[in-house]
């Protein structure tokens, strides 16, 4: 299976030589490697959609430029897919040991790290999520972890909860258990 590695680099992030370096280590490796730095100072989702018509891979694998992966990571994506041609998706979360020094950094880290695994989907989908694993570098300062949390994340998931007028109970939207 033909894997294409996506990282969205438009903002010129400082990590982005060792995401590169741990990608291009990694067991088998994707065979294609898109770095998306144009057009300048887009959003990371903007920047994945751009490339995703650059790709001609059965798998697209989206890495952001402040994460190193694991080095079993893309084994393990091939493995899912390979195993259950139905699936459509397979995410990957942070793991426990922090790649980053600030205390806000650190505490967003393992927020994510304990939280998205803790949601409702299927066991199918939590048991992929916590087998691909990758360690954050950005180092985030309150007011960044805040604006992006809260008003590049949270709000936007309120307005389209609104908007459809359910609340699922997959991802970090359900009750832990």
């Amino acid at each position: 299976m033909r894997l294409t590695a996506v990282i969205p680099a438009t903002h010129s992030p400082p990590t982005l030589a060792r995401c590169l370096e741990d990608v291009r280590g990694a067991d088998e490796a994707p065979e294609d490697l898109v770095v998306v730095e144009e057009p300048r100072l887009v959003g990371h989702a903007q920047a994945r959609n751009l490339s995703v018509a650059r790709s001609t891979a059965e798998v697209v694998v989206f890495v952001d430029s402040d994460v190193v992966v694991a080095r079993d990571a893309f084994v393990r994506v091939r493995a899912h897919f390979r195993d259950d041609p139905s699936l459509t998706a397979v995410f990957g979360s942070y793991e426990d040991s922090v790649g980053t020094t600030g205390l806000t950094a650190r505490f967003s880290d393992l927020l994510h790290h304990h939280v998205h695994p803790l949601g409702r989907a299927s066991d199918d989908v939590l048991g992929r999520s916590r087998q691909i694993r990758g360690t954050h570098l950005e180092e985030w300062t309150l007011e960044q972890m805040l604006k992006t949390d809260f008003g590049d994340r949270g709000i936007p998931w309120i307005h389209l909860l609104l908007a459809r007028r359910e609340v699922p109970t997959t991802l970090n939207l359900g009750c832990a258990s």
